[in-house]
């Protein structure tokens, strides 16, 4: 059971929540059956890390599917209201003893949407997550630090698109780790600062990820944005609908992911220009 005020409470206070329950033992075993399938069989496909990192839920229905669960939708209700649009899904799963890391960043840094307070991370554990195998760490009230600047470094072993991480100096020494049991989420804001090492252990980082908005975002001006309905009234024209994919990779949910990111190109053609990731 979500407790919609503590989590409501925690997450204004400290910038992110953990250890949210969203599914049962049985689910998150089902999920991850689907994802270890899902990695077998297209994981040396070129386009297999695309797929994992935009929207991911335009190409396997199971993610599209997750983002409505009952309890993601409480979760995010209690943060954002009734009315939920998905903005974008990934996949960041870790192989064992792989060096994949992310540094310090902030998500936001290079978004085109706003206000920022109206949209979170969900990130949902799908095996147990340590900071052995990669698990994520925040630094925790650092949404009140305000957007900082940041870099491209094109680190080999970053798992951001260009490198990113913060240039400006800050204090660690609010860090904490974001230990999570299969089956449980943690919730961040977009301007929390966060990373993660890499996965040394002999067991598979699983995690999926949804950026979920309220209905009343707004893209900037210029940049298009497009968004997969949740729940609540369905608003907002100013956001292009995304359709539900009816296969796994089939024709058609390639082509409406092919569509979000012809929608998207604007934005990365700024990201291109600015070093910035644009997720």
């Amino acid at each position: 059971m979500i407790d919609r005020t503590a989590l409501a409470s925690d997450y204004k206070r400290n910038g992110y929540v953990s250890h949210v329950p969203i599914l049962t033992q049985k689910e998150t075993t089902g999920l991850r059956s689907q994802l270890q399938t899902f990695i077998a069989e297209h994981g040396q496909d070129p386009r297999f890390h695309d797929w994992c990192y935009f929207k991911s839920h335009l190409v396997l229905p199971w993610i599209a599917d997750l983002a409505r669960h009952p309890n993601v939708i409480a979760a995010a209700s209690a943060l954002l209201g009734p009315d939920l649009l998905l903005w974008n899904s990934f996949v960041p799963s870790k192989a064992p003893k792989s060096e994949g890391l992310f540094g310090w960043h902030q998500d936001a840094a290079y978004w085109q949407i706003a206000p920022l307070d109206k949209i979170i991370t969900l990130w949902l554990a799908v095996g147990d997550v340590t900071p052995a195998n990669g698990g994520m760490k925040f630094i925790a009230k650092s949404h009140d630090f305000g957007q900082l600047s940041h870099e491209s470094t094109f680190d080999p072993k970053s798992m951001l698109r260009r490198g990113q991480r913060i240039t400006e100096p800050f204090s660690d020494e609010a860090t904490v780790d974001g230990d999570l049991a299969a089956g449980e989420a943690s919730i961040h804001h977009p301007l929390m600062i966060q990373g993660s090492g890499p996965n040394g252990s002999d067991d598979w980082r699983y995690g999926v990820s949804f950026n979920i908005v309220a209905a009343d975002i707004e893209p900037h001006p210029g940049f298009p944005e497009s968004v997969y309905y949740l729940s609540g009234e369905d608003r907002n024209q100013d956001l292009i609908r995304e359709q539900s994919p009816d296969a796994a990779l089939s024709g058609a949910a390639l082509a409406e992911f092919k569509r979000a990111e012809d929608i998207a190109a604007t934005k990365y053609a700024v990201v291109a220009n600015t070093g910035s990731d644009g997720k």
